[in-house]
């Protein structure tokens, strides 16, 4: 049988109501920029009421999954309907008190986003399924299923918000590491250019794009000077990666220097790291055929790579290891813009 007209439509009214909040909340914390709260809460207090709030709404996503089980308890579905709604009207509170700025409110903010989303996506099947009831019961039967699925989704948001990370420090070292990755691409770009030359044999697995490049290269060959300046280039690039490889694992838990924790260097390494980030891809880029702009790109290298040392080294004052490390990593900077200086950037 289906349900009655009244009832129907009283536990439709409440997805409803749940499903438009859900859409505005949605909207406002997706823009880009996202507005500055006017009374931040600290983040690592965010980061605590979210997870608390996601595993709540992971209890109530399941209850609400099982009280559409036939026979269907409409008290059931209502009761758990109000508490749902309950818990998303404080998960949007505390989300729109999160600082707008920094890796850890970020990681918070995608978290969050990605939560309303999946509750979003269940309370939609569970909309179509109690429409359903009793009028088609293969189709019932695959919407039920469809929203026990949708609430597994949910929870494995619940799993991933448990692993954000516990501070701006270590929520950066995560921004950090995929930089890293991005400077590994580019030295393995530079390494290709170095072997351009080299015989080799054709790999027919090659994809397109690979295979353009190829052509491209062996049309237009390194000249001896440019083969050298790419030698020098990667040498470069490879202490820009041994700088940002060594903050990450000198950053790492359970006891990193207090130094690292001062908002002043979270501040300027954040940005810091990103203009490396921008200035290696840039790098590896004027080092093709026919080599322009190479200086001015290389001053833009390595002094960003400065400044990152120059925080690092303010971080860790004191410390005669890391202080000692940073010296003879700048040694080997300055040997290695010679080396590029002598074949003419």
């Amino acid at each position: 049988m289906a349900p009655s007209t009244a009832l129907s439509s009283e536990i439709s009214s409440l997805i409803s109501t749940s499903l438009a909040f859900l859409s505005k909340t949605i909207t406002d914390l997706s823009s880009n920029p996202r507005p500055a709260p006017s009374n931040p809460s600290p983040v690592q207090d965010v980061r605590n009421d979210l997870i608390a709030l996601l595993t709540l709404i992971g209890k109530e996503s399941t209850s609400l999954s099982l009280a559409f089980k036939p026979p269907v308890s409409v008290q059931a579905v209502e009761g758990t309907l109000v508490k749902l709604h309950a818990l998303l009207v404080k998960l949007a509170f505390c989300l729109s008190s999160c600082p707008s700025e920094g890796a850890l409110a970020k990681e918070i903010n995608w978290i969050g986003l990605e939560s309303l989303e999946a509750v979003q996506r269940l309370l939609e099947s569970s909309l179509t399924g109690y429409n359903l009831t009793g009028t088609n019961a293969k189709k019932e039967k695959e919407v039920r299923q469809a929203c026990l699925n949708l609430t597994g989704l949910v929870w494995e948001v619940v799993e991933r918000s448990k692993e954000l990370s516990v501070d701006e420090l270590q929520a950066m070292r995560k921004e950090w590491t995929g930089v890293l990755g991005l400077l590994d691409d580019c030295l393995e770009e530079v390494k290709e250019m170095e072997e351009s030359g080299e015989d080799e044999e054709d790999d027919e697995e090659d994809d397109e794009e690979e295979e353009d490049e190829d052509d491209f290269r062996t049309s237009h060959p390194l000249s001896s000077t440019e083969k050298a300046r790419v030698s020098a280039a990667h040498f470069l690039l490879r202490l820009g990666r041994l700088l940002l490889n060594r903050l990450i694992n000198s950053t790492a838990p359970p006891s990193p220097l207090a130094g690292f924790s001062s908002p002043s260097f979270l501040t300027q390494s954040s940005s810091i790291v990103k203009s490396l980030s921008a200035s290696s891809d840039d790098f590896a880029l004027s080092l093709e055929p026919p080599q322009e702009d190479v200086e001015e790109v290389v001053k833009e290298f390595v002094g960003t790579a400065k400044e990152l040392a120059l925080a690092f080294e303010g971080a860790v004052e004191g410390n005669e290891a890391e202080e000692k490390w940073l010296k003879v990593w700048r040694s080997q900077l300055e040997t290695a813009v010679d080396k590029l200086d002598k074949v003419g950037a």
